[in-house]
């Protein structure tokens, strides 16, 4: 039996719908809600409640191919209703609401309609393929909200695109979801303490410290009017999104809100140390080489066990497979620049290994690698100082007379000789 079209929203028990597509469906009291079946972009029926008074008969709600409820053994029923809300009803002859399809959100929130913690909705693919899509909206336990983008990361000879949907076909992908927070900038404003504890800041922004919860985090605000600001944010997004290593820093989340773009990154305080290995996963073992430009200490984070990781990856460059060596324009901070850079040549890992050097000896001997100061012309370029002192054999003025790194002059002796072996120009 098709059901006539209430003037009360009311349905009696024993009505039904037809997958048809001429069939009448069951309207709200208002006429604002309609439920009945609609045909996905496929020709297939999919029962749905949708608004019935505007062009585009526009689903607010559909099963997406679920068992939504079933009456069992149950005979205390009523009626059913399509309220002007747009929530259908199954009323109990106590008059309770037995079910209610506002418990089961879709891809849609509606006025009135309230979401539990814990409770979850999907985006669809398109207007009429309800399959699930790139965004999930959930509401955390502990009352957070995120929005979670599904990002589909695949060996391909290109980067990976910010979004792109794993959904239809076969191939094996590896997938990652990366959450941007919802309420973000109120979100990261808090966790930063109104972004109180500066720890690095780069040629695109600042990095400063926060907790989310339990967890120590570095948050990467970018500066909206540098010119390539965007550009800089997506392509640090893509390549943090294709690496996974014990190494570099692993990217939390993302805000991504007009002007207002912030980077939400793992770990905690900013010290150089154990680089080595996570340039070696850049440079030998991702499938595309990964240059990444920008080697410094305000760069490398460190997690809860002093593990060190590689981070900001705006200046990064992805080479394509077979790819050894490429043309750019200079990248970098001054003071730990590969001469490379200046020459006019392609340019290859070597300019990190470069930079790693200067890292090293900033480590060995606690200086700055160039000292930006009026007063301090005389002092040298920390890699001239510390091809001098290894010279001389004077490794105790390049530490300070630092007891404790000359009461191992044999590691002392071979971390030297490691930098400079980085820092060779003979070898750029």
């Amino acid at each position: 039996m098709i059901a006539a079209q209430q003037t009360s929203g009311s349905v009696s028990v024993g009505a039904s719908l037809t997958a048809t597509p001429d069939a009448r469906p069951w309207l709200s009291s208002s006429g604002e809600f309609a439920m009945g079946f609609q045909q996905d972009q496929d020709k297939d029926f999919l029962l749905s409640i949708w608004f019935d008074k505007i062009p585009d008969k526009t689903i607010i709600c559909d099963p997406q191919g679920k068992e939504v409820w079933s009456s069992g053994s149950n005979s205390d029923l009523a009626y059913g209703r399509l309220n002007d809300t747009g929530n259908f009803v199954i009323v109990g002859r106590n008059a309770s609401n037995i079910w209610e399809s506002f418990d089961h959100p879709a891809d849609t929130m509606l006025p009135t309609q309230v979401m539990d913690r814990g409770g979850v909705i999907n985006s669809r693919m398109g207007k009429l393929n309800f399959k699930g899509g790139k965004f999930q909206l959930r509401l955390q336990l502990d009352g957070n909200l995120f929005l979670i983008l599904e990002i589909c990361l695949q060996e391909t000879d290109g980067p990976p695109e910010i979004g792109k949907n794993c959904s239809g076909s076969g191939e094996d992908k590896s997938e990652r979801s990366l959450i941007i927070v919802g309420s973000a900038l109120f979100e990261l404003v808090k966790a930063t303490d109104e972004f109180k504890s500066e720890l690095g800041k780069g040629a695109f922004g600042i990095v400063y410290k926060g907790v989310v919860g339990t967890k120590y985090v570095a948050v990467k605000k970018l500066e909206s009017f540098v010119q390539d600001v965007h550009k800089e944010f997506k392509a640090e997004v893509n390549t943090i999104a294709r690496t996974h290593h014990k190494n570099l820093v692993q990217l939390l989340g993302y805000c991504d809100d007009g002007e207002k773009r912030l980077l939400l990154l793992e770990t905690k305080e900013i010290y150089p140390a154990s680089v080595a290995k996570g340039l070696t996963y850049l440079h030998e073992d991702c499938c595309n080489q990964i240059i990444h430009c920008d080697i410094k200490p305000q760069n490398i984070l460190l997690d809860d066990y002093y593990n060190a990781k590689i981070a900001d990856f705006g200046l990064a460059k992805l080479l394509m497979i077979n790819q050894s060596r490429t043309n750019t324009g200079i990248r970098g901070t001054k003071g730990y620049v590969a001469p490379e850079w200046f020459r006019n040549i392609p340019v290859t890992f070597k300019v990190d290994v470069y930079s790693f050097g200067v890292l090293l000896f900033e480590i060995i001997s606690c200086r700055k690698s160039v000292v930006f100061d009026d007063d301090a012309e005389d002092v040298p370029v920390l890699t001239d100082l510390a091809w001098d002192c290894y010279r001389e054999g004077r490794l105790d003025m390049f530490v300070k007379d630092d007891l404790e790194a000359l009461d191992d002059i044999e590691k002392l002796t071979t971390y030297m000789m490691v930098g400079l072996w980085c820092v060779q120009e003979t070898l750029h």
